[in-house]
């Protein structure tokens, strides 16, 4: 049975992109302990999966590192899960759960699950768009809310690395 999975939360995918609040770089998540589970094509992250694309120092710097360089040492983090939605003896990993660096316990975390939503042009038009600074390639989308209530349901679509001409699409 499927709990502490929130409506609009998505399931983190292999290639998701994540931070640690001691490191200086961002870096993709790999799922190596799930083949069978998937969300667009992509296998879903578990908690087994504790392996980065760049297996040795993947945050780049740790502020808390006391060597010159600061060299990240990431060892196997330990997962905070925020669901019990299992495959087998694992559980799957949601945007809003966390990992702790067993070294210098800083706080791992998802700021891009690896999910795409795709919107038609005609429905982008209707959106207020943001840019975000740390994503220069990123937008945030967040469709208009009538009244609080619906507001508060609606929440907004991160499109990573889009590539795309805003101002043509929005021109139409």
């Amino acid at each position: 049975m499927a709990t502490g999975v929130k409506e609009g939360q998505q399931y983190v995918v292999d290639g998701a992109i994540f931070k640690c609040q001691y490191g200086s770089a961002l870096c993709q998540i790999r799922a190596i302990s799930n083949k069978k589970v998937t969300a667009q094509n992509k296998p879903i992250v578990t908690d087994k999966d504790v392996t980065f694309k760049i297996p040795t120092a993947p945050f780049v710097t740790c502020s808390q590192s006391k060597q010159v360089p600061p060299t990240c040492v990431y060892a196997n983090g330990i997962w905070k899960t925020k669901t019990t939605v299992q495959h087998g003896d694992q559980n799957a990993i949601v945007e809003k759960s966390e990992m702790k660096c067993p070294v210098f316990g800083g706080k791992i975390s998802c700021i891009f699950p690896g999910q795409v939503q795709s919107v038609s042009a005609p429905e982008l038009a209707e959106f207020k768009i943001e840019t975000l600074s740390n994503f220069p390639l990123a937008l945030v989308v967040t469709s208009p809310a009538k009244n609080q209530e619906e507001k508060e349901k609606r929440l907004p679509v991160f499109f990573p690395f889009l590539h795309l001409n805003i101002k043509s699409v929005l021109m139409r």
